[in-house]
C-alpha cells in the first residue's frame, strides 16, 4: 500500500477555500511528521506538497479572492479583466452546435449587463455559461493534472513518504482520487460543478467515474440580502444533479429481458468540440456527500468559514491516513451502489416503479467531522497572538505611550505624537549616526573618510617617499648640490612620483570603497532594526531622517571645504619645505645631509593629503548618492510600514490577548467539533512559565522587554530569512561614482521591506518559538502518547492520580468527539418512515489512527469504539507522532432527497416568501442552467413514462388543465383528483400546445420540496398518477419501453368509453374520433391518427422555432419551455401511435 494520490477541484469561492484550507492543513502534517521524512530539515524550511497532490481552483473572476487559498498557478480564472457577460453569451450563440444544450436557459445579455470580474452574480446560469465558454480552458487544465499524478514522480513521492512517516514497506500501489469541492447555493461552484464533472466523465482516465462530489447546503451561507439566491440556486443545482445521477439508471443489466433499452448515454455536443466525444452514461460526481452547517446532535461549525476550514482539515486525513484510505474511500467506491440499493423505498416516493435499472435509487450521503487533539495549535495561537500584541503596541505606540514619550511630552509642553517622535528622535539620532560609522561633519569627526584608508596605507606611502628620495639623489653616500640645486632635484622628483602616488592610492581606496558600501548599508540596516526593536516605527522613521540631513550636510562640506583644503595642502607642500633648504647656507650641500631628507619627509606628507582628497572626494560621492539611494527608500520603506502597522493594530488592539489578560479570547477557542486534552483555562500560566524557561535570568519585565527584542529584530538562531526579517534588503544599494575606474557593477537603489506588520511579526513569533529545543517547540511537539504515558516527556513524574485524570480526560473526550460526528446535515425524522420500508441504521465512523496501541488505555479505548459501533481492529498503533485523532462519519446508506430537511428547507422558506411577495420569476430567473430533459429530478425511463402518461391523461379526460393547481385523476380517491404544484418556477414561459406538460414536469423538484414543507409524501402523488399512466400494461415491467397499452387507453378501444376521468375526454369531441368506426379497428386508428396529429403539430411549431432561432439567438431565452423535451414528446408520440396500432382489436379469423 501506499498513500493514494489526490486531485482536489475547487469551484467557485467556497471551493476554492476549502482547497486552501486542505494545503494548509498537509503542510501541518507534513511539518509535524518532517523529522521522520527529512531528519535534516530545520524548523521553518518550506514545504512542498508531493506531486501526487494536485489541487486546482476554477472560479469566475481573474484574481482569486478565497482565502485561503491555492497557490496561484493552481488557480484558473476563467474571465479576463474587462470582459462581460455578453461577450461570453455571443461566443456560445455564434456556436449553432451549442444551440442545443442552451434552449430555454439561455440568459439574455441585457438581464445581466455587468462585467465578470467580481463572478458570477449568484446566478447558476451565469457560471454554467463561464463554464460552456470556457470548457476547453477546463479540459486542457484538468487534462495537465491528470499528466502530473500519472508520472512515475508522483507514486515515488507518496511511497516515500508512506514507508517513512509510517515505518513499513510501500508496495507503491497508489490509486487515484477525484474530489470535487463546491457549494449547490452560489452561482460559479453549483453552474459548473456538473460541466468539471462531465469533463472529467469524457475524459475517460483513471477514476473518471468514481469522482467524490463534497457539496455544501444551502444553510452553511444563511438567508436574505447577499445570500438570497442560495435557495434557488441549490434547488436547481440538486435537481439537475439527481438527473444527472439517475440519467442510464443504475446501470444494472436486467437478465430476465435483455433487449430492455434504456436512455442513450449523453454526448453533449460542447465536449466534443474540445476533443471528448466519448459519451458518458451519467453526469456529476458518483458519490456525492452533502454538507451542512449543523448536524443531529446539535453542533454547529457556527460559520461558512469555521466550515470550509474544519471540511479542509478532514479532507486531508484522505490524504493521509491509511486507516481512512482502506476503510473509507476504498469501501465506499467499492460499496456504493449496493448501500443505495440496500435501502428500499417505499411506492409513494415515486421511484419504485420499472425495472431496477430504471429506478431512482436514493444517492445523496453526508459527511461529518470531529477531532480530538492535544489542543497546542490552539495555544501556539494564542502565544504566538500574546507575543505579536506587544511587539505591535511597541512598534506603533512607543512614541505616544512609551515613559521617554511622556517624559519628551513634559519637555515640550505637547502630546502631539509627530512632534513628540521628533523629539525623541532628537536625543538619539546621532548614537545611531555614530554607530553606523557616518559621523563625519567637522574637524574632529571622520568615520567617513577614516574607513576608505587603504589598508596598506603605510606602505604606499612609503614607496612613495623611497622613491622621491632616490629620484631626487638625497641620502646617497656621495654627490654634492648646492641648496637651490637640491630644491630642483626635490621638485623633479615628485613631479615623476606625486602622480603614480595619486594613481596607486585611488586603486587602494576603491577596494575600501567597495568594501565600505556592503558594510555600512549594512550596518545601517542593523541599526535601523535594533532602533525600531527600542523605539518603535515612527521615531525610527524621525531618527533616519535626522542622520538623512546629516549625510547632506557631510557631503557639502565634503565637497566644499574638505577636498579644496587637502588639495590646497598637498600643491603647496613647497612652501612648507623651504624653510629647510633657506636652513643650509650656501656652498655644496652633501646628500647625506640630514635635513635634506627632512626636507623630503616633509614634502611627502604634505603630498600626501593628495591621498585624503581622494578620500574626501570619494565620501562626497558615496553620501551624495546615499540621500537619494539608501536614505529616501529607506524613510519611504518605515513610513508605509508604519502605515500597515497602524491599520493592523486597529484590529490586533481591539481582539488579540494583552500581555497583562488572563482569560484568552473566545475566538481561540476550539471548534465545537474538536475537543483538546490541553484547555483554554492553562494557558496563561504555561506561557509564563514557558516564556521564563526560555529567557536568561531576569525581572519579569527584563524578560518582556527580552521577547519582545527577539521576535521584533528576529535576533535569534536559526535568523529569520527573506520577508521573515524585520528589514529585508531586496535589492543592495550600488552607488553611481565616476571616480571609480575598477568598479563597474550596475548603480542600485536599495531596495527593502521593513516588515513589523501583524503577519510579518506572527511569522517571527513562530519561528521563535519553533526553535530547535526550545521550551515552545518541545510543548508544541507534545503527542497524544507522551502526554498520556508516565514515561512521556511532560508527564515530569506526575502522581500516579494526576496522570489518571489526564486519562479520564481523553476517554470523556473520546466519547464526545465520537458524538460530535454525526453527518452535517438534518434529516427528516417525520419523512424517513415514510420513505422507506426498513428503519435506518445508525451513522457509520471512520477514525484516523489512535496511538495508543500496547497502552495501558489500549482495552478501555478498544471499548469505547466498540460501543460506538466503530471497528477497533486496525486503528490503534504506537506511533508517538500523532496529535490528534479525527473522526469522519457517513450515512448508513445514501439518501433520498426527501430526507434531507436542512437542504430542503432553506428552499421551502424561500418559495414560500416568493410566491407570497407575487416574485417567483425573480427567485428562479437565472438559477436552471440546462435543459429540461437535464433538469427534472428523475431518472429517464420515468421521465418518458410520464410524459406518456401526460397525453395519454389529456385524452382521456384525467388531466384538468382549465385551473389552477392542475388536476389528475386518482383512482384510489375518485373524489378528490391529485394535484400538481400550485404555482410555477417558469411563470413568465408560454407552455402551449403541451398544455402545461413541461411546467409540471419543471415543477416536481417543487413537489420534493413540498414533502418536506408538509412533512407527507402526499405531493408526488400526482406524478405517480402520472407516471402510471404512461405504464404499459398491468405496471410491472418497464416504465421506458411501452410494448402494451395502459389499461384505461386497452379499455377505450375495446368499449368506446372512458373510466376514471375528471373531464370530459377530448377524444370524444375529437372529429378523428367521432367520425371513425365504432369498432376497435376503427378506434385504434383513430387514437393514433390523433397522436400523429399532436405529433405533426410538435414537429412543424419546432421546425419553426429552429428557424428563428438561426437568425436570432434569443429565441433560445424567449421560447416555448416543451422546446427542451421535444425529442422526448416525439419519441413518445410516435411509441403511443405505434404500440395503439399494435393493439389487439378482439378480432380473428380463426374459427375457433
Amino acid at each position: 500500500m501506499s498513500y493514494n494520490r489526490f486531485l482536489f477541484i475547487g469551484l467557485g469561492g467556497s471551493g476554492g477555500s476549502t482547497l486552501g484550507h486542505i494545503k494548509l492543513s498537509l503542510e501541518n502534517w507534513l511539518r509535524e511528521t518532517e523529522k521522520k521524512w527529512r531528519p535534516e530539515a530545520e524548523w521553518g524550511d518550506p514545504i512542498e506538497l508531493p506531486q501526487g497532490w494536485q489541487f486546482l481552483h476554477f472560479d469566475t473572476p481573474p484574481e482569486c479572492d478565497a482565502v485561503p487559498s491555492v497557490d496561484p498557478s493552481e488557480y484558473e480564472g476563467l474571465v479576463a479583466p474587462g470582459v462581460n457577460f455578453a461577450a461570453v453569451q455571443a461566443g456560445l450563440d455564434a456556436d449553432v452546435n451549442l444551440h442545443e444544450e442552451i434552449k430555454t436557459w439561455r440568459v439574455d445579455p441585457a438581464s445581466f449587463p455587468y462585467a465578470l470580474v467580481n463572478g458570477a452574480g449568484q446566478f447558476r446560469a451565469i457560471g454554467k455559461t463561464v463554464a460552456l465558454a470556457y470548457r476547453n480552458v477546463l479540459k486542457e487544465r484538468i487534462s495537465n493534472a491528470y499528466d502530473l499524478l500519472a508520472d512515475v514522480n508522483a507514486t515515488s513521492e507518496l511511497s516515500y513518504l508512506y514507508s517513512q512517516i509510517l515505518e513499513k514497506d510501500s508496495d507503491g500501489v497508489s490509486p487515484l482520487r477525484v474530489v470535487v469541492v463546491s457549494s449547490l447555493a452560489g452561482g460559479t461552484g453549483a453552474g459548473m460543478l456538473l460541466t468539471v464533472s462531465d469533463i472529467i466523465r469524457a475524459m475517460g482516465r483513471e477514476s473518471h467515474d468514481d469522482i467524490f462530489g463534497v457539496l455544501y447546503t444551502p444553510d452553511v451561507f444563511g438567508q436574505g440580502g447577499s445570500f438570497s439566491g442560495t435557495p434557488p440556486n441549490s434547488l436547481a443545482a440538486v435537481s439537475e444533479l439527481l438527473n444527472g445521477y439517475w440519467w442510464g439508471g443504475h446501470g444494472i443489466v436486467d437478465h430476465d429481458d435483455p433487449a430492455a433499452l434504456h436512455p442513450p448515454e449523453k454526448q453533449p455536443p460542447s465536449l466534443a468540440s474540445v476533443g471528448l466525444p466519448n459519451p458518458i452514461n451519467a453526469t456529476g460526481p458518483r458519490m456525492p456527500f452533502l454538507v451542512g452547517l449543523t448536524n443531529s446532535q446539535g453542533v454547529n461549525h457556527g460559520s461558512k468559514d469555521s466550515l470550509f476550514e474544519i471540511v479542509g482539515r478532514a479532507l486531508m486525513t484522505w490524504a493521509t491516513d491509511e486507516v481512512v484510505q482502506r476503510s473509507f474511500i476504498a469501501f465506499t467506491i467499492g460499496n456504493w451502489k449496493q448501500s443505495s440499493m440496500a435501502n428500499p423505498q417505499r411506492e409513494a416516493t415515486l421511484m419504485t416503479g420499472g425495472l431496477e435499472s430504471e429506478r431512482g435509487y436514493p444517492c445523496l450521503s453526508s459527511l461529518g467531522f470531529s477531532r480530538l487533539s492535544m489542543g497546542t495549535d490552539y495555544f501556539e495561537e494564542y502565544a504566538a497572538r500574546r507575543l505579536v500584541r506587544e511587539c505591535l503596541e511597541h512598534l506603533v505606540n512607543y512614541h505616544t505611550d512609551s515613559s521617554e514619550a511622556q517624559a519628551a511630552a513634559k519637555r515640550i509642553g505637547v502630546q502631539d505624537g509627530e512632534l513628540l517622535a521628533k523629539e525623541i528622535a532628537s536625543t538619539h539620532w546621532r548614537s545611531l549616526l555614530i554607530r553606523s560609522g557616518l559621523d563625519e561633519l567637522g574637524p574632529e569627526n571622520n568615520q567617513i573618510i577614516d574607513a576608505l584608508i587603504p589598508d596598506d596605507e603605510d606602505e604606499i606611502k612609503r614607496k612613495f617617499r623611497d622613491e622621491t628620495t632616490r629620484l631626487a639623489g638625497i641620502g646617497s653616500a656621495r654627490g654634492k648640490k648646492s641648496a637651490s640645486e637640491w630644491m630642483e632635484a626635490l621638485e623633479a622628483s615628485i613631479t615623476q612620483t606625486a602622480q603614480e602616488f595619486e594613481v596607486n592610492y585611488s586603486a587602494a581606496v576603491n577596494i575600501k570603497v567597495t568594501e565600505w558600501i556592503k558594510n555600512t548599508q549594512r550596518t545601517l540596516l542593523d541599526e535601523t532594526n535594533r532602533s525600531l526593536s527600542q523605539r518603535g516605527l515612527k521615531v525610527t522613521q524621525e531618527i533616519i531622517a535626522e542622520v538623512s540631513k546629516e549625510i547632506g550636510r557631510i557631503s557639502i562640506e565634503l565637497g566644499e571645504h574638505d577636498i579644496p583644503n587637502f588639495a590646497s595642502w598637498a600643491a603647496d607642500w613647497k612652501q612648507y619645505v623651504q624653510s629647510h633648504f633657506d636652513d643650509l647656507g650656501r656652498g655644496d650641500i652633501p646628500a647625506a645631509n640630514s635635513s635634506l631628507t627632512e626636507a623630503v619627509e616633509l614634502a611627502t606628507y604634505y603630498i600626501g593629503f593628495l591621498g585624503n582628497k581622494v578620500r574626501a572626494e570619494r565620501a562626497e560621492e558615496l553620501t551624495k548618492d546615499m540621500l537619494q539611494k539608501v536614505f529616501f527608500p529607506l524613510e519611504m520603506a518605515l513610513s508605509d510600514e508604519y502605515e500597515r502597522a497602524l491599520t493592523s493594530w486597529e484590529d490586533v488592539g481591539q481582539s488579540w490577548p494583552s500581555w497583562e489578560d488572563v482569560e484568552a479570547q473566545e475566538e481561540l477557542s476550539p471548534m465545537d467539533s474538536e475537543f483538546v486534552m490541553i484547555g483554554q483555562e492553562t494557558w496563561y500560566n504555561e506561557f509564563g512559565k514557558l516564556l521564563k524557561d526560555s529567557l536568561e535570568e531576569g525581572t519579569e519585565a527584563e524578560q518582556r522587554s527580552m521577547v519582545r527584542n527577539f521576535v521584533t529584530q528576529g535576533n535569534f538562531s536559526p535568523a529569520p530569512k527573506g520577508s521573515d526579517q524585520l528589514i529585508d534588503c531586496q535589492i543592495e544599494w550600488m552607488p553611481y561614482l565616476p571616480h571609480f575606474t575598477e568598479v563597474n557593477d550596475t548603480p542600485q537603489m536599495l531596495n527593502v521591506s521593513v516588515n513589523a506588520d501583524v503577519y510579518a511579526l506572527k511569522s517571527r513569533a513562530l519561528l521563535w518559538m519553533n526553535r530547535p529545543g526550545s521550551p515552545f517547540g518541545l510543548f508544541r511537539s507534545q503527542s497524544l502518547r507522551s502526554y498520556l504515558d508516565a514515561e512521556g516527556q511532560f508527564s515530569n513524574n506526575e502522581p500516579p492520580k494526576a496522570m489518571a485524570a489526564k486519562q479520564n480526560k481523553f476517554k470523556t473526550l473520546l466519547n464526545a468527539a465520537i458524538k460530535a460526528s454525526e453527518p452535517l446535515v438534518d434529516i427528516n425524522s417525520a419523512l424517513v418512515d415514510k420513505i422507506y420500508n426498513d428503519s435506518q441504521k445508525p451513522s457509520t465512523k471512520y477514525v484516523t489512527s489512535i496511538p495508543l496501541e500496547a497502552h495501558s488505555l489500549q482495552n478501555e479505548i478498544e471499548e469505547i469504539l466498540s460501543v460506538a459501533g466503530i471497528d477497533p481492529g486496525g486503528v490503534l498503533n504506537s506511533d508517538s507522532t500523532i496529535k490528534t485523532i479525527d473522526i469522519t462519519t457517513t450515512l448508513a446508506n445514501p439518501q433520498n432527497v426527501l430526507a434531507i430537511k436542512s437542504l430542503l428547507n432553506p428552499v421551502a422558506g424561500a418559495w414560500s416568501q416568493a410566491v407570497a411577495a407575487g416574485d417567483t420569476t425573480g427567485f428562479w430567473s437565472k438559477r436552471r442552467a440546462t435543459v429540461l430533459r437535464e433538469f427534472v429530478p428523475v431518472p429517464q425511463a420515468l421521465l418518458h413514462c410520464m410524459v406518456r402518461g401526460w397525453f395519454t391523461g389529456l385524452m382521456l379526460g384525467k388531466i384538468d388543465t382549465a385551473g389552477r393547481p392542475i388536476r389528475i385523476a386518482d383512482p384510489d380517491n375518485e373524489k378528490v383528483p391529485a394535484k400538481f404544484p400550485k404555482d410555477d418556477l417558469s411563470s413568465w414561459m408560454e407552455n402551449d400546445p403541451d398544455q402545461g406538460l413541461s411546467k409540471v414536469l419543471e415543477n416536481l423538484i417543487l413537489a420534493y420540496v413540498d414533502c418536506t414543507n408538509f412533512n407527507s409524501l402526499e405531493p408526488l402523488n400526482a406524478y405517480i398518477q402520472l407516471r402510471d399512466l404512461g405504464w404499459s400494461g398491468d405496471k410491472t415491467g418497464t416504465i421506458f419501453k411501452y410494448d402494451s397499452l395502459n389499461a384505461d387507453l386497452k379499455h377505450l378501444i375495446h368499449t368506446g368509453k372512458v373510466r376514471g376521468n375528471i373531464v370530459d375526454p377530448p377524444v370524444f369531441s375529437n372529429p378523428l374520433f367521432a367520425n371513425a368506426d365504432p369498432s376497435p379497428e376503427g378506434r385504434k386508428e383513430a387514437l393514433a391518427a390523433m397522436i400523429d396529429k399532436v405529433r405533426e403539430r410538435f414537429d412543424k411549431l419546432h421546425e419553426d422555432m429552429q428557424l428563428a432561432t438561426r437568425t436570432d439567438a434569443g429565441f433560445l431565452t424567449f421560447t416555448k419551455l416543451w422546446r427542451s423535451i421535444y425529442p422526448i414528446i416525439t419519441q413518445e408520440l410516435n411509441q403511443m401511435a405505434r404500440t395503439i396500432r399494435n393493439e389487439d382489436s378482439g378480432t380473428s379469423s380463426d374459427l375457433f
